[in-house]
């Protein structure tokens, strides 16, 4: 797969994540998650996920990351430097060990945006996910007043919201689409309207024998953000 000349690489100059006093309230009555992206000055509402900000009126989800590398971030989550650190003993939570951890933290966020990208497009094609629109890209990333020192980058596909309800995608069907489902099957579990949805996790959804058209995506992912591997 290459990516089809319909889509698009949509580049922006800078997200901005951040919490107004309104979210920071609603969050405190037991919705969190709740904050606002900022694209190039433009505040849209969003959904911040363990791995990814999701902004429903643009359908882009972006990657929630560190210097341009994956980051978590659920409330449990062991910390980067905990994770990265020299100890290989360090204590992790929850079904995945060190190594688990370690592999994601240090996967760059253009090479997960091509993953997910490809996985998207494979489900799409076997109707078991929403429409892959594109890919996007934010060249300068501020993180609740923190500024950043990579990018930001993910894709954007429809939301699975305004889709029609169908019957659940099951383990094998997305096996047959050549997709492997997440370690804890949660893109199983937390479907929408019977369509994939949640592909990332420690060890996420991974498209199968796909590192040709992984590695196309990602060097033009990397070149809409001005970088190039040795960079990140």
């Amino acid at each position: 797969m290459t990516i089809p000349v319909e889509m698009t690489l949509k580049v922006y100059r800078e997200l901005r994540l951040e919490q107004t006093a309104a979210d920071r309230i609603k969050g405190a009555l037991g919705r969190p998650g709740l904050a606002h992206a900022i694209l190039d000055g433009t505040a849209h509402p969003c959904r911040r996920g363990a791995w990814a900000v999701w902004i429903p009126e643009l359908e882009i989800k972006f990657l929630n990351s560190v210097d341009g590398r994956l980051a978590c971030g659920h409330p449990e989550a062991p910390r980067r430097e905990v994770v990265l650190g020299s100890s290989d003993h360090a204590p992790v939570p929850g079904p995945y060990n060190l190594s688990d951890w370690r592999a994601a933290y240090r996967t760059g966020v253009a090479r997960r945006a091509a993953e997910n990208a490809v996985a998207a497009e494979r489900l799409h094609r076997a109707g078991l996910g929403p429409r892959l629109l594109g890919l996007c890209v934010a060249r300068r990333l501020v993180d609740d007043g923190r500024l950043d020192g990579g990018f930001a980058a993910g894709i954007m596909v429809e939301d699975a919201r305004r889709l029609p309800a169908k019957a659940p995608a099951r383990d094998e069907d997305m096996e047959r689409a050549g997709i492997r489902p997440d370690r804890i099957r949660s893109a199983i579990r937390q479907q929408v309207n019977g369509y994939v949805v949640d592909l990332n996790s420690v060890v996420g959804v991974m498209p199968l024998d796909a590192e040709e058209e992984i590695a196309s995506i990602e060097a033009q992912i990397l070149a809409g953000a001005g970088e190039t591997e040795e960079t990140i």
